[in-house]
């Protein structure tokens, strides 16, 4: 199976990323930039050199980037089996970039908008496609291609 995990480059995206690639799986490593994207392959390469990977990165509080991110996978994968909803942001105080603000109408929770980019570019990958599944917080859907 190909499987996109946001927020891949710590924690416990990082540690799903690794168990899915040590039981063989083609994992997708988002990041909020190359570097992290890169050095989270690193990371899985080290414990299973024999890891399937591929980076996507975009910072989800620049939907325009997430876009451009979405468009890239359309072009690469030709199918996706598993999108986990995995990044997010913790913060004490709430803050939100103008940029989010404008294009969102109002301040979204965590990083919903970024999401809603990446389901749509996963919806056309989807189209080409048998069908995905997608893990967000304790919501699992199953999408099925018509």
């Amino acid at each position: 199976m190909t499987i996109l995990i946001t927020g891949a480059t710590d924690g416990i995206g990082l540690a799903t990323a690794t168990e899915l690639a040590r039981q063989g799986h083609e994992v997708v490593v988002h990041g909020r930039n190359e570097d992290k994207a890169l050095h989270a392959c690193d990371a899985i390469r080290a414990a299973v050199p024999n890891a399937k990977l591929q980076t996507a990165y975009a910072d989800f509080a620049d939907l325009s980037a997430v876009a451009r991110m979405g468009h890239d996978l359309v072009a690469r994968l030709p199918r996706l089996d598993v999108l986990v909803n995995n990044a997010g942001v913790y913060k004490t105080e709430w803050e939100t970039s103008q940029r989010l603000r404008d294009d969102a109408g109002s301040e979204p929770p965590c990083s919903l908008p970024a999401h809603q980019s990446v389901a749509a570019a996963i919806e056309e990958i989807r189209r080409a496609a048998r069908g995905y599944r997608e893990f967000d917080g304790a919501c699992e859907r199953t999408h099925r291609a018509r």
